[in-house]
Protein backbone atom coordinates (compact mmCIF):
# COMPACT_ATOMS: atom_id res chain seq x y z
CA UNK A 1 0.00 0.00 0.00
CA UNK A 2 2.89 2.31 0.85
CA UNK A 3 4.30 2.10 -2.68
CA UNK A 4 0.91 2.89 -4.19
CA UNK A 5 0.63 6.09 -2.14
CA UNK A 6 4.11 7.17 -3.26
CA UNK A 7 3.32 6.39 -6.88
CA UNK A 8 0.05 8.28 -6.66
CA UNK A 9 1.75 11.34 -5.17
CA UNK A 10 4.36 11.35 -7.96
CA UNK A 11 1.65 10.92 -10.59
CA UNK A 12 -0.28 13.89 -9.22
CA UNK A 13 2.84 16.04 -9.49
CA UNK A 14 3.44 15.02 -13.11
CA UNK A 15 -0.22 15.66 -13.92
CA UNK A 16 0.06 19.11 -12.38
CA UNK A 17 3.10 19.94 -14.50
CA UNK A 18 1.34 18.72 -17.66
CA UNK A 19 -1.75 20.78 -16.84
CA UNK A 20 0.44 23.82 -16.23
CA UNK A 21 1.95 23.33 -19.69
CA UNK A 22 -1.50 23.15 -21.25
CA UNK A 23 -2.83 26.29 -19.58
CA UNK A 24 0.26 28.43 -18.99
CA UNK A 25 2.87 27.18 -21.48
CA UNK A 26 6.02 25.09 -21.51
CA UNK A 27 8.14 27.67 -19.70
CA UNK A 28 5.90 27.63 -16.62
CA UNK A 29 5.79 23.81 -16.76
CA UNK A 30 9.59 23.76 -16.91
CA UNK A 31 9.82 25.96 -13.84
CA UNK A 32 7.38 23.77 -11.92
CA UNK A 33 9.01 20.59 -13.16
CA UNK A 34 12.40 21.83 -11.99
CA UNK A 35 11.22 22.27 -8.42
CA UNK A 36 12.34 19.24 -6.41
CA UNK A 37 8.82 18.15 -5.46
CA UNK A 38 9.55 14.44 -5.88
CA UNK A 39 12.65 14.89 -3.73
CA UNK A 40 10.56 16.58 -1.03
CA UNK A 41 7.88 13.89 -1.06
CA UNK A 42 10.52 11.15 -1.00
CA UNK A 43 12.27 12.92 1.88
CA UNK A 44 9.05 13.01 3.89
CA UNK A 45 8.35 9.30 3.40
CA UNK A 46 11.94 8.28 4.10
CA UNK A 47 12.23 10.53 7.16
CA UNK A 48 9.02 9.11 8.60
CA UNK A 49 10.15 5.56 7.93
CA UNK A 50 13.84 5.70 8.91
CA UNK A 51 14.10 8.63 11.32
CA UNK A 52 16.85 11.19 11.67
CA UNK A 53 19.75 9.11 10.32
CA UNK A 54 17.87 8.07 7.20
CA UNK A 55 16.72 11.64 6.60
CA UNK A 56 20.28 12.95 6.95
CA UNK A 57 21.65 10.35 4.55
CA UNK A 58 18.90 11.12 2.06
CA UNK A 59 19.75 14.84 2.17
CA UNK A 60 23.44 14.03 1.68
CA UNK A 61 22.55 11.94 -1.35
CA UNK A 62 20.46 14.85 -2.61
CA UNK A 63 23.47 17.14 -2.44
CA UNK A 64 25.53 14.66 -4.45
CA UNK A 65 22.75 14.54 -7.05
CA UNK A 66 23.17 18.25 -7.78
CA UNK A 67 26.16 17.54 -10.04
CA UNK A 68 24.36 15.14 -12.37
CA UNK A 69 21.24 17.31 -12.25
CA UNK A 70 23.12 20.38 -13.44
CA UNK A 71 24.96 18.26 -16.00
CA UNK A 72 21.61 16.91 -17.21
CA UNK A 73 20.07 20.38 -17.67
CA UNK A 74 23.11 21.81 -19.44
CA UNK A 75 23.58 18.79 -21.70
CA UNK A 76 19.89 18.56 -22.60
CA UNK A 77 19.88 22.27 -23.41
CA UNK A 78 23.00 21.91 -25.54
CA UNK A 79 21.85 18.91 -27.57
CA UNK A 80 18.37 20.36 -28.02
CA UNK A 81 19.78 23.65 -29.31
CA UNK A 82 22.04 21.74 -31.70
CA UNK A 83 19.47 19.13 -32.76
CA UNK A 84 15.93 20.12 -31.74
CA UNK A 85 14.26 17.85 -34.31
CA UNK A 86 14.72 14.72 -32.18
CA UNK A 87 13.72 15.56 -28.59
CA UNK A 88 13.32 11.95 -27.46
CA UNK A 89 16.76 11.01 -28.78
CA UNK A 90 18.19 14.06 -27.01
CA UNK A 91 16.46 13.03 -23.79
CA UNK A 92 17.66 9.43 -24.02
CA UNK A 93 21.25 10.49 -24.71
CA UNK A 94 21.18 12.98 -21.86
CA UNK A 95 19.77 10.43 -19.42
CA UNK A 96 22.35 7.85 -20.46
CA UNK A 97 25.26 10.22 -19.94
CA UNK A 98 23.80 11.52 -16.69
CA UNK A 99 23.51 7.98 -15.33
CA UNK A 100 27.15 7.37 -16.26
CA UNK A 101 28.03 10.42 -14.17
CA UNK A 102 25.86 9.16 -11.30
CA UNK A 103 27.65 5.79 -11.31
CA UNK A 104 31.02 7.55 -11.35
CA UNK A 105 29.98 9.64 -8.36
CA UNK A 106 28.71 6.57 -6.53
CA UNK A 107 32.00 4.79 -7.13
CA UNK A 108 33.89 7.79 -5.69
CA UNK A 109 31.78 8.29 -2.56
CA UNK A 110 31.32 4.52 -1.96
CA UNK A 111 27.82 4.70 -0.53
Amino acid sequence: MDILLKGFASGVIVMGVLLAERYFGAKVAGILGGIPLVFAISFAFIALKTGKEGAQNFILGGFWSLLPTLFFYFLLSFVTLRNGDHPLVNLALTYLLSFVLIFLILSVIKT
